[in-house]
């Protein structure tokens, strides 16, 4: 009768630990599939946000060179300053 019931307990464990083993590789390949999934979604993400980011600085380079000045660009202003105070000089010389 002793054997019988450890040969039973013996089986029940067996059984179990087949289980726990047959949940654990469940767990594990479902872990794996979100893991595929969230790596595809960052990959389309991340797709999707260069072509956005290449459209922006196209157009931002589209605007650029459409863009028109209605001035010069005032650069070299201390040249500009001598070069006037010296024609002023040049006129009253004159008169």
């Amino acid at each position: 009768m002793q054997t019988f019931d450890r040969e039973v307990k013996i089986r029940e464990e067996q059984e179990f630990s087949r289980f726990v083993q047959d949940q654990l590789r469940k767990d594990r390949e479902k872990q794996e599939q979100i893991q595929k999934l969230m790596q595809i979604d960052f990959i389309e993400a991340n797709a999707a946000k260069q072509i956005d980011n290449e459209r922006k600085k196209q157009e931002d380079t589209q605007v650029k060179m459409k863009e028109t000045y209605k001035y010069f660009p005032y650069t070299g202003g201390e040249e500009v300053e001598r070069k006037r105070l010296e024609l002023k000089e040049h006129q009253k010389k004159e008169f």
